[in-house]
C-alpha cells in the first residue's frame, strides 16, 4: 500500500496546488486513471484479487457522478478490497455534507488508512467549518504530510484567519508551492496586499496560481497600472484564469475597452474562453454598447460544443442583447434556452423592464412562478421597475407588499428606492416620504435623491428642499442634489436661489458630469455633446435640425421652455433646447442612415422633456423609429408615440417621472445589485459609465490641496516681494558687494560726468547725492500727475477707462468659461474611465478654443487703447520732469510717430512672459516633492516674475523716449536699472499687487454674477452686469493704469540722469538705504 501511496503523490500535489478546488476530484481521478469504458462487473463476492482495480474504478466512477448509492453496492459486494476501495467510497460520502457522520464511521472502519485516508478526512472537516475538530484531527493524525499542511493553511486562509494560518505556515518544515499560493491568496483575499507583495516577493518559486491571485487582489484594490504591471511581466505561462482575472478586473474598474481588447489578444494567442470570461466580455459589450463585438461572441459561443448548452453564457448573451437594445434577439435566444435558472429569467424580465415592456415582464414574473423558479430579490427589483417605468402605482404596491408575505424575501434599499420612485412620479410624495420614515435600516443617499427627482418633477421646492438636504448630508459629493434643486428653483423662476446652488456647488469642488449623446453609423462611433462645436458635418446637421424645427412646429410642436435652465432670452432658450446632444445624433442619423431604416441613440444622463417631445415630432415626421437609450431604460419612439407613454416627460398637467429607476438620480448612481451566480444578470442600464468626482478619494485630495495652497500664496505676497528683493540685489552685486558697502560707508564715491538729452532735450544734471528713494520717485509722480491733470484726466476718461472696461467684461464673460475648463480637467484626472476621460478632454479643449477665440476679440481693442495710453502717458511725463509744458495735442501727437516701435517692444514682452510662463510649473513638477518646495519655487518664480515686468517696464518707456526697438529697448532698460535694482523691484511689486487686487476683485465679481459669454456687447456686461462694484474696479484700474505709466517714467528719468553723471559700476547707496 506504501508503493501505491507513493505512486499518487504527485497527483496529491497537484490537487493541493488547486487551493480553491475540490480535493475529491482529483483523488477519484487518481483511482480512476484509466478513461475506457469498462463492462459492468458482477457484484458477486469474489476473492480474484485481479478484479479489485476495475471495481475500484467502477466506485470512482459512481462517486464522481454522484451516485453514492451505487457505489455503496459495488462496494459491498466486493469479496476482496485494499486502502484505495475505502478511500474512494470515502471521498463520495465526505463530498455530501449529510453524510458526515457515516464518512466518520466509514474511516473508522478502514484497517490500514493511509495518508489518504486521513488528507480526506481532514478535507472533509475543513469543508464542513468544523476547524476544532480539524485542528484536533490534524494534531492526532500519525501521518502528516504537505498536503494536510496546505489543507489546514488553505481552510484557514478561507475563513480570512490569516494569523494561524501564518503561524501553521512558519512551523510547516516542507513548504512547496501550494503553501505559498495559499498564503498569497488568503492575504489577498483579505485585503492585505502589502503582505501579500511580500510573500509573493520570497515566495522561491511563483507559479501562474500567485501571479494571478496578485492580479485578482490589485484589480479588486482599483490599482489598474500595477495589475497590469505583473501581468506583463510574468514569467510563466498564462493559463485562461489569468486571462480572465484581468478581463473582468478591466470590466469592473470601468475600463471595458481595454478589456475586449486583451479578450481578442487572448483569442489570437489561441486560448478559448470559458463562461466565466465570456460573462465578463458580454458585460463589457453591454457597458459600450458594443452590439458587433456581442455578435461575434455569439458566434464563439455557438461554435463551441460546450457553451452552446452553458446557461451562464447564454444568459450573459441575453443581458447584453438586452442592454444593446436588441431586445427581439434576447427573446429568440431566451426561448431557445434549453434549461433556465432564476438569473436568466431575471435577465429577461429587467430587459423587458428597461424597455418599458411592462405587461410583458410581469407575465414573465408570472410564467416563472407556474415553473417553479423561486424568485430572489433581484427578481423584484425588475419587477418594480417594470411597474416604475410603466407608472402601475397599485401593482408595484401589491408586488412590494407580496414579496415578504408570499416569497419570503426581505425587502433591500434598491426595493424602497424603487419604491419611493414610484409614488413620487405619481405625485403621492407625502406617501414617499412616510415609505421612507417607515424603513426598517436608515435611509441611504439613492432614497433621497430618488424623492429630489420626483419633487423636481412636481416643482414642490418645500420638500424638495429637505430632500436635498439630507442627500448632501449623506453624500456631500453628490452632484445630483445641487444640480436637481438648482433645476426645481429655475423652474420656478428663482434664479437668485439657482446662484446661490451652484455658488455652493463651486465652493465643495463638485463637478456634474457633462452630459454626451453617441450614434453608431457604418462601423464608427460619431459623439455628440450640446451645443457641439467641432463635428465636421456640424453645418449639415444643423441645417437638418432647423428643417426638422418647421415641419415639428407645423405639427403642433412648441419647445418646453422650462428645460433650458438659463436666465436668458426665449429665443436663445429654443436654440439651447434645439441643440441639445441628442437631437443632433438623431439629426445626423437622419443624415446618414437610409430612409426608413431605425435611428439607435445613447446618452450617459437622461433624456430630457423637451428632446423626448421633439423626437416623437421626428419619429413620425421621418417615418423611422428611433430608439434612445438613456441612463435608466430604452425608448422606443415610433408614429409619434414612445413606448413610455409619455410617463417619463414633464407635460402640463400630467404625471410624469424622471426615469430615475431604482437609482439616485441622472447624474450620480447608486450601488447595483451584486451579481447572482457567475453573471451580472441585473446590472441595470442605470448605472452611468462615468464615476462621478469624488472629493473624498485621493485625486480628489490632492486637488483640493493644491486648490487650498493656491489661495494661501497671495497672503504671502509682502514676504516674498521682500524676500525675492533681497535675493536678486544680492547676487546682481554679488562680486563688488563688500568693496561697494564699504565706499558707501566712508562715502568715497567719485562720479565722472557724462550727458544724454532724450527727445532732444538735455536732461538736467543733479547731483549724486540727491535722494532716489521709492518715498521720493512716487511724491515727484504725484507732483506731474497734479501738474499735467489737464492732460492725464481726459487720457483716464477717454482712453484709460474704456481699456478698464475692456478688462472687466473679458473677467465677467470668461470667468464661467474658464471656470468650467479647470473643473473638466480636475473632472477628467479622477475618472476610471477611458472613454469617458477621452470625452471630457475632448470638451475641455473646445471650450478652451472657445474662451481663446473669446480672448482674442478683446486683444486687439485693448492692445490699441493700450499703445495709446501709454505713449500718450510716458511722454507728457518725460517733458514735464524736464520742466517743459507738455499739451495734449503734443501728447497725442507722439502717439503717430512711436506707435510702430511700441508695438515691436511690446511683442517682445508678450514674447519673454510667454516663454516663462511655462518655467513655474515645470519647476513645481520637477522639484514640487513638498508643500515648502512648492511654496518656495512659487515665491522665487514670482519674484522673477516681477523683475520681468520691472525691466520691460523701462523698456516701454525706453521704446517711446529714445526711439529704440523691441529688444533693444528692454535690453537699454535692463542697462538702466543698474544701480537701482531695489527701487525699481520694489516700485513694480507695488503695481502688481495692485493689478492682483483689483482682478482679484473683478474675479469675486465675476463668481457672484455668472455672467455668460453670449451676454451680448462689453458694454451691456459692465453696465448692466457690473452694477456700482463693477464701475467702481474700472476706475481704480483705469487710475492704477495712469498712475504706473508715470512712475516708471520718472523712474526712468531718474535713471537716465544718474548714469548721464555717474560711472555704472559704482553701487547705488541709496539703495543701500532702503
Amino acid at each position: 500500500m506504501l508503493s501505491r501511496f507513493n505512486i499518487h503523490q504527485p497527483w496529491k500535489v497537484r490537487f493541493f496546488s488547486r487551493s480553491i478546488g475540490n480535493p475529491d476530484a482529483i483523488l477519484v481521478g487518481s483511482c480512476s486513471s484509466s478513461s475506457l469504458p469498462s463492462p459492468e462487473p458482477s457484484t458477486k463476492p469474489s476473492s480474484d484479487q485481479n478484479q479489485i482495480f476495475p471495481l475500484n474504478k467502477l466506485i470512482a466512477r459512481h462517486v464522481h457522478s454522484g451516485d453514492i448509492d451505487g457505489a455503496l453496492r459495488v462496494f459491498h459486494g466486493m469479496g476482496a478490497k485494499n486502502t484505495v476501495t475505502w478511500n474512494s467510497l470515502l471521498v463520495g460520502f465526505c463530498k455530501d455534507p449529510s453524510r458526515t457522520k457515516e464518512a466518520h464511521q466509514l474511516f473508522d472502519e478502514i484497517p490500514e488508512p493511509d495518508a489518504f485516508s486521513y488528507n480526506i478526512m481532514l478535507s472533509c472537516h475543513v469543508r464542513n467549518g468544523n476547524f476544532e475538530k480539524a485542528q484536533s484531527f490534524f494534531d492526532q493524525a500519525p501521518f502528516k504530510d504537505s498536503a494536510s499542511w496546505n489543507t489546514m493553511i488553505t481552510g484557514y486562509a478561507r475563513r480570512k484567519e490569516m494569523e494561524k494560518a501564518r503561524e501553521l505556515f512558519y512551523a510547516m518544515k516542507d513548504k512547496n508551492e501550494v503553501s505559498w499560493n495559499a498564503m498569497i491568496s488568503g492575504y489577498v483575499e483579505s485585503g492585505d496586499l502589502e503582505t501579500a507583495s511580500r510573500f509573493f516577493e520570497e515566495a522561491p518559486v511563483r507559479g501562474v496560481v500567485a501571479w494571478t491571485a496578485m492580479i485578482t487582489g490589485y484589480m479588486k484594490a482599483n490599482k489598474v497600472e500595477l495589475a497590469e504591471a505583473v501581468f506583463k511581466d510574468m514569467t510563466v505561462n498564462k493559463n485562461l484564469v489569468t486571462w480572465n482575472a484581468m478581463i473582468s478586473g478591466y470590466v469592473e474598474n470601468s475600463l471595458a475597452e481595454d478589456g475586449l481588447k486583451l479578450f481578442k489578444a487572448m483569442l489570437e494567442e489561441g486560448t478559448r474562453p470559458n463562461s466565466s470570461g465570456l460573462s465578463s466580455v458580454l458585460l463589457g459589450c453591454s457597458e459600450l454598447s458594443a452590439l458587433r463585438f456581442g455578435r461575434q461572441v455569439h458566434q464563439i459561443v455557438c461554435k463551441s460544443s460546450t457553451l452552446c448548452n452553458d446557461i451562464t453564457a447564454l444568459t450573459s448573451l441575453v443581458s447584453m442583447y438586452c442592454k444593446c437594445g436588441e431586445l427581439g434577439d434576447a427573446w429568440k435566444l431566451f426561448q431557445g434556452m434549453k434549461m433556465r435558472d432564476v438569473v436568466a429569467w431575471n435577465a429577461m424580465i429587467s430587459g423587458y423592464a428597461q424597455h418599458g415592456k411592462a405587461e410583458k415582464a410581469l407575465s414573465l414574473f408570472s410564467e416563472m412562478r407556474d415553473e417553479k423558479t423561486r424568485p430572489d430579490w433581484i427578481t423584484f427589483v425588475a419587477v418594480l421597475l417594470a411597474c416604475n417605468h410603466a407608472g402601475m402605482v397599485d401593482t408595484g404596491v401589491e408586488y412590494f407588499d407580496s414579496m415578504v408575505r408570499d416569497y419570503r424575501v426581505e425587502p433591500r434599499p434598491d426595493h424602497y428606492t424603487c419604491m419611493v420612485d414610484l409614488l413620487g412620479r405619481a405625485g403621492k410624495l407625502e406617501e414617499a416620504l412616510e415609505l421612507i420614515k417607515s424603513m426598517p435600516f436608515k435611509p441611504h443617499a439613492a432614497v433621497f435623491g430618488t424623492l429630489l427627482g420626483a419633487c423636481r418633477v412636481h416643482k414642490n421646492v418645500e420638500l424638495g428642499e429637505l430632500a436635498a438636504e439630507k442627500l448632501l448630508e449623506l453624500d456631500p459629493s453628490n452632484a445630483a442634489g445641487y444640480v436637481q434643486l438648482a433645476n426645481i428653483y429655475a423652474s420656478r423662476n428663482r434664479w437668485e436661489d439657482v446662484a446661490r446652488v451652484r455658488k455652493r456647488m463651486k465652493q465643495s469642488n463638485v463637478v456634474k458630469v457633462p452630459g454626451y449623446s453617441w450614434i453608431e453609423i457604418r462601423n464608427k462611433i460619431h459623439h455628440f455633446r450640446s451645443s457641439d462645436r467641432i463635428h465636421p458635418d456640424l453645418d449639415a446637421i444643423h441645417k437638418k435640425l432647423k428643417e426638422l424645427e418647421k415641419k415639428m412646429r407645423l405639427a403642433g410642436y412648441k419647445p418646453e421652455l422650462e428645460f433650458a435652465l438659463h436666465d436668458v432670452e426665449e429665443e436663445q432658450k429654443e436654440k439651447l433646447l434645439l441643440w441639445h446632444s441628442e437631437k443632433l445624433a438623431v439629426a445626423y442619423g437622419c443624415l446618414k442612415l437610409p430612409e426608413g431604416s431605425r435611428i439607435q441613440v445613447f446618452k450617459n444622463l437622461r433624456i430630457c422633456g423637451d428632446c423626448h417631445k421633439a423626437i416623437e415630432f421626428i419619429s413620425e415626421i421621418e417615418r423611422r423609429e428611433i430608439i434612445v437609450r438613456d441612463t435608466t431604460r430604452f425608448h422606443h419612439f415610433k408614429d409619434g408615440s414612445c413606448s413610455c407613454g409619455g410617463y417619463c416627460c414633464v407635460k402640463e398637467g400630467r404625471m410624469r417621472r424622471s426615469a430615475s429607476g431604482s437609482r439616485v438620480s441622472d447624474q450620480s448612481p447608486s450601488p447595483s445589485p451584486p451579481r447572482s451566480q457567475s453573471v451580472a444578470a441585473m446590472e441595470d442600464d442605470v448605472e452611468l459609465l462615468l464615476p462621478r468626482y469624488d472629493p473624498s478619494s485621493q485625486p480628489g485630495k490632492r486637488e483640493k490641496s493644491r486648490l487650498r495652497s493656491a489661495e494661501n500664496v497671495i497672503h504671502f505676497i509682502p514676504l516674498l516681494l521682500l524676500l525675492c528683493v533681497v535675493i536678486l540685489w544680492f547676487f546682481s552685486h554679488s562680486v563688488s558687494f563688500r568693496a561697494d558697502l564699504l565706499r558707501s560707508s566712508v562715502g568715497a564715491i567719485s562720479h565722472p560726468s557724462g550727458s544724454y538729452a532724450p527727445l532732444g532735450t538735455m536732461i538736467e544734471v543733479k547731483r549724486p547725492g540727491s535722494s532716489t528713494r521709492i518715498t521720493t520717485t512716487l511724491l515727484d509722480s504725484l507732483m506731474i500727475l497734479f501738474r499735467n491733470k489737464h492732460i492725464l484726466l481726459p487720457i483716464f476718461a477717454f482712453i484709460a477707462i474704456p481699456l478698464s472696461a475692456l478688462h472687466l467684461s473679458l473677467t465677467l464673460t470668461s470667468f464661467r468659461l474658464k471656470n468650467h475648463v479647470f473643473r473638466l480637467e480636475a473632472l477628467a484626472n479622477v475618472v476610471h474611465t477611458r472613454f469617458e476621460a477621452r470625452q471630457i478632454w475632448e470638451e475641455s479643449r473646445q471650450d478652451a478654443v472657445s474662451l481663446l477665440r473669446l480672448k482674442s476679440r478683446y486683444f486687439v481693442p485693448s492692445f490699441i487703447l493700450s499703445c495709446i495710453v501709454s505713449i500718450a502717458v510716458i511722454t507728457s511725463t518725460s517733458f514735464s520732469h524736464q520742466g517743459l509744458n507738455p499739451s495734449l495735442k503734443s501728447s497725442f501727437a507722439s502717439v503717430k510717430s512711436s506707435w510702430m516701435r511700441v508695438t515691436a517692444t511690446s511683442i517682445v514682452v508678450y514674447g519673454l512672459l510667454f516663454l516663462y510662463s511655462p518655467v513655474p510649473m515645470f519647476l513645481s513638477a520637477l522639484f514640487g516633492y513638498t508643500p515648502t518646495l512648492r511654496h518656495l519655487i512659487t515665491f522665487l518664480s514670482l519674484g522673477i516674475e516681477v523683475y520681468i515686468m520691472a525691466i520691460t517696464g523701462l523698456g516701454l518707456v525706453v521704446s517711446v523716449v529714445e526711439e529704440r526697438y523691441g529688444f533693444d529697448a528692454v535690453k537699454e532698460g535692463t542697462g538702466l536699472m543698474k544701480g537701482r535694482r531695489i527701487t525699481g523691484l520694489a516700485l513694480a511689486g507695488v503695481f502688481v499687487f495692485l493689478s492682483s487686487w483689483i482682478g482679484h476683485g473683478m474675479e469675486k465679481l465675476a463668481k457672484e454674477l455668472d455672467v455668460d459669454s453670449s451676454s451680448g456687447s462689453w458694454w451691456r456686461s459692465v453696465v448692466v452686469s457690473g452694477g456700482w462694484d463693477g464701475w467702481k474696479l474700472v476706475c481704480m484700474y483705469g487710475a492704477e493704469v495712469v498712475l504706473s505709466y508715470v512712475v516708471v517714467t520718472v523712474f526712468y528719468c531718474e535713471c537716465r540722469k544718474r548714469h548721464g553723471n555717474s560711472d555704472p559700476d559704482v553701487a547705488d547707496e541709496e539703495g543701500l538705504a532702503i
